[in-house]
């Protein structure tokens, strides 16, 4: 009986432990690459004239905590707080600082960490990568 279930179709078992073990290869392989993708590397150009400026960043918090609770911004933290940006002298200039993309707090009851990116700028280049923001959630004294 076992061995009756282990030959019956033999080939097309061994066919399909061979296409199994492809297709994880392939897509094992494509998500090293896309990761690697995600690196940028610049190539200067001194005709473009571009600059590399350091900037503050800022959470984007939208909403607010529910009834009973508050978001106390004097205890938010980034990591990291600043970051390089790459672009036109003109551009850099008009800007103070970056903000991180969209933080919806309106769910949250306790203190909580959020990793998010930084919200892409126009004719900007920001070559960091994720931002871990620190989310300060208190119950409210009565």
């Amino acid at each position: 009986m076992v061995r009756k279930i282990i030959f019956n179709n033999f080939f097309l078992k061994v066919f399909s432990l061979c296409l199994a073990i492809f297709s994880w290869l392939y897509i094992n392989n494509e998500l090293i690459r896309s990761r690697e993708k995600g690196k940028v590397t610049l190539i200067w150009d001194k005709e473009l004239n571009l600059e590399i400026r350091e900037l503050p960043i800022r959470a984007n918090i939208k909403g607010s905590p529910p009834a009973g609770y508050m978001f106390v911004e004097s205890k938010l933290l980034l990591n990291p707080s600043s970051c390089k940006v790459v672009g036109k002298k003109i551009i850099l200039d008009s800007i103070e600082y970056v903000e991180t993309e969209p933080l919806d707090i309106r769910k949250f009851t306790k203190t909580t960490t959020v990793k998010t990116t930084i919200h892409p700028l126009l004719n900007l280049i920001i070559p960091e990568g994720e931002v871990e923001v620190t989310i300060p959630i208190e119950k409210v004294r009565r």
